[in-house]
């Protein structure tokens, strides 16, 4: 696929027709910073074009699946 904004916040793997995504910034609760979100929207657009790609599963790292988005405040 292709690789993260931040070089290892999300782990993407393609094995035996299941595309496997986690969040891997436990320390931030796995949080989705708006600099991650074209990430995600376009490996998920691809992956529904690949036909080696049958399910999806994404999952967090640590104990938290993710607190959801990160707005940035100025």
């Amino acid at each position: 696929m292709s690789q993260a904004p931040d070089e290892g916040s999300f782990l993407v793997e393609v094995d035996g027709g299941i595309l496997r995504v986690s969040f891997n910034r436990p320390e931030a609760g796995n949080a989705i910073a708006p600099a991650m979100v074209p990430f995600l929207i376009s490996l998920f657009e691809r992956a529904k074009d690949d036909p080696a790609v049958r399910v999806v599963l994404v999952r967090g790292e640590g104990r938290v699946f993710s607190a959801g988005g990160v707005s940035v405040v100025r």
